[in-house]
């Protein structure tokens, strides 16, 4: 398993959150899955609402998303999703 980084606190600007980013999201097939996942998610969720799908279909919406990111954190890049603690980031 890699080495984690763990998250600073007290994080207050992009600029000092994307050096922690980027360590967490080295190998490109992880960004990828992230892409997939949510460029998936934001068409499923404007399908729904321009074309008057069922409103459920929204629920599927965050779980393509972070389907796809946690698949490339446990299986290829073997670490952690900041997600898991720190949902809001």
């Amino acid at each position: 398993m890699r080495t984690e980084y763990p998250l600073p606190e007290g994080i207050a600007s992009f600029r000092e959150f994307w050096p922690y980013y980027c360590r967490e999201h080295t190998d490109k097939n992880n960004r990828s899955l992230h892409l997939a996942g949510s460029l998936t998610g934001l068409g499923v969720f404007l399908h729904t609402l321009l074309s008057g799908a069922d409103k459920r279909r929204l629920l599927a919406c965050p779980l393509i998303g972070y389907g796809c990111a946690w698949i490339g954190h446990f299986f290829i890049e073997r670490n952690k999703p900041a997600s898991f603690k720190y949902p809001l980031c």
